[in-house]
């Protein structure tokens, strides 16, 4: 794993790098399991429900 960030590190200053996968939403609806009370969660958690309906990514 050191060596990958090691290789990101070297990219020229203006590389973006996206992942290749989208879990927020199971990640929001997991964390809302852990914290449900928590609104900043709520709030990102329907804000990303809402990107995904849409086929729009959630990150960066």
């Amino acid at each position: 794993m050191y060596g990958s960030l090691m290789k990101l590190a070297a990219l020229p200053p203006g590389t973006l790098v996206l992942s290749g996968h989208e879990f927020t939403q199971m990640n929001a609806d997991f964390a809302l399991t852990v914290d449900a009370d928590n609104i900043a969660l709520q709030r990102r958690a329907e804000e990303t429900r809402a990107l995904r309906a849409k086929g729009l990514p959630t990150i960066p």
